[in-house]
């Protein structure tokens, strides 16, 4: 039959109910006839792929997206905070106790299972190297926190092993622009970039104890291929300086009487930039080589600690 209706009103009929919800004749819908139910998403896992990367100040934690997540809670002692994204930066500075983070996915009020990750930090792996010295092979790298900042070698020398720690606090220097040098004189050094960026410094270790040494403010080239390279004279500094008509190269040498920077005398040319070099030479000279003309030449500009070749 037909059913009119002048304001919204329901009508039951073998057990299936209607609307008439738009005022109108005939407009019959049905609320239960055919509707599947609302699908259950399925539970949330545990993130994969966690890991942790300390640096200077800071620690980077990472992990893989989790399906239907909305956010992830990471926790850590003394700290809780909900991300958004797949990472966060602790900046809070690492101490010589372990730490452990633990990160879930959440969506709504459901909170999934924990993935769990502990860095250890007697020391950061960041700039940690293996070295060969004067005394035997050696594993260093950098100690203490970022209030007191040390460096450390250990040598396997002929009567055992030794360990040993700068005798006070020092700079790590530019997170992105460091590095460990094997001397030709059977030292290592532990060069970086301090200040404001313009000067360099350099600690060196001679199987027995520290020294330190800091250059005046010099050109340290652009970050593009710069290197730290052993000379004879001492660790070095070196990299591209000048302009584009005016290409140069510098070297940053730590003597044994200071800090010597070098320029090349004339314009010179870089080479192609995906394919160019510095060398460490068996005389202790150093050498910046490319590929330069149409690509099927190699010039190579050389550095004996006074003048350039």
């Amino acid at each position: 039959g037909q059913y009119t209706w002048s304001s919204p009103r329901t009508y039951t009929s073998g057990g299936i109910t209607f609307t008439n919800d738009r005022y109108s004749t005939n407009s019959l819908t049905s609320q239960n006839c055919g509707r599947p139910p609302a699908p259950t998403a399925p539970p949330l896992s545990a993130p994969t792929s966690l890991a942790i990367a300390p640096h200077t100040s800071r620690t980077v934690v990472t992990w893989a997206p989790v399906a239907g997540a909305e956010n992830y809670l990471v926790t850590a002692p003394g700290l809780t905070v909900t991300v958004s994204a797949t990472s966060f930066v602790d900046s809070r500075s690492l101490t010589w106790q372990a730490r452990t983070y633990m990160v879930s996915a959440r969506r709504g009020a459901e909170l999934g299972p924990a993935a769990t990750a502990t860095l250890r930090a007697a020391w950061q792996a960041a700039d940690r190297a293996y070295l060969s010295t004067k005394q035997g092979p050696a594993l260093c790298g950098r100690a203490g926190v970022q209030d007191d900042q040390r460096l450390v070698c250990n040598v396997k020398t002929a009567t055992g092993w030794t360990s040993t720690t700068t005798p006070r606090a020092g700079d790590w220097g530019y997170a992105t622009d460091r590095a460990w040098i094997t001397n030709d004189d059977g030292t290592v050094s532990y060069c970086a970039r301090v200040g404001t960026g313009n000067q360099v410094r350099c600690d060196t270790f001679d199987g027995t104890t520290w020294s330190t040494s800091t250059s005046q403010p010099v050109d340290v080239a652009y970050p593009e291929n710069r290197a730290y390279l052993s000379t004879k004279q001492g660790p070095a500094l070196c990299g591209r300086a000048g302009v584009q008509d005016d290409q140069r190269l510098v070297c940053n040498v730590k003597t044994a009487t200071g800090w010597t920077s070098t320029t090349t005398p004339r314009a010179g040319d870089w080479g192609y930039a995906t394919d160019r070099a510095w060398i460490t030479n068996d005389d202790g000279t150093v050498s910046y080589c490319a590929r330069v003309g149409t690509g099927n030449q190699v010039r190579c500009d050389t550095f004996d600690g006074t003048t350039w070749s």
